[in-house]
């Protein structure tokens, strides 16, 4: 659900963009949305990677009803802390990296009409309740659910090897919010280009 909700966030800069991209002057808000779109999609790349590994990574049985399972952080304190920090910046905190794309897309769809820019943040603040839930339900409070004790099912805790692969990958998601303009900065300047040239064979069609 966290994954759609990111996609549908990403389409609404792109169509932002193209709204916005027949109005004279208005290449910065095309640039806006066509830029936010892409820090969304290659930020979503490296965070729905990590969430799918951990979630496959869990329990030794895949199938297992999420609903019937609570306290396994006891048994996984390294895989809980890095799915913690995976789902805060899913849920895009301001500090990590998928914050300024989804600022962008905002800021572009808020231009083109205010009330798309008020579905998309609910949009994704129901994404983010859905995640907190998850790690809520099946990572806290005691072991067991109903009387039975399912936390034998739990797959082992991550070992020093995947641990350091996602300390690299969360240092990633810290440098990029942080610091977005390292990447943006180019991104930007890409869709710039082609919103002046888009604009310049426009105007030579209309002539």
């Amino acid at each position: 659900y966290a994954s759609l909700s990111h996609l549908s966030i990403l389409a609404a800069g792109v169509f932002a963009a193209a709204a916005t991209a027949p109005v004279e002057g208005a290449e910065l808000l095309v640039t806006t949305g066509l830029t936010g779109a892409a820090w969304l999609a290659l930020n979503h790349a490296l965070i729905m990677a990590v969430l799918f590994a951990l979630d496959a990574r869990a329990l030794q049985k895949g199938s297992v009803d999420r609903g019937l399972i609570s306290g396994l952080r006891a048994r996984q304190p390294r895989l809980f802390a890095f799915l913690l920090l995976a789902v805060f910046a899913s849920a895009s905190l301001p500090g990590l990296n998928n914050f300024p794309g989804e600022v962008l897309v905002l800021l572009a769809a808020y231009a083109v009409n205010p009330w798309a820019a008020l579905f998309l943040g609910i949009a994704a603040l129901v994404g983010a309740a859905a995640l907190v839930r998850l790690l809520h339900a099946a990572w806290l409070g005691l072991p067991g659910r109903e009387g039975e004790d399912h936390t034998e099912l739990a797959g082992p805790d991550l070992g020093r090897g995947d641990a350091a692969l996602l300390t690299a990958v969360s240092a990633a998601w810290i440098a990029l919010g942080l610091y977005p303009m390292l990447l943006l900065g180019p991104i930007e300047r890409a869709f710039a280009w082609v919103a002046a040239l888009a604009s310049i064979v426009t105007t030579g069609l209309a002539g």
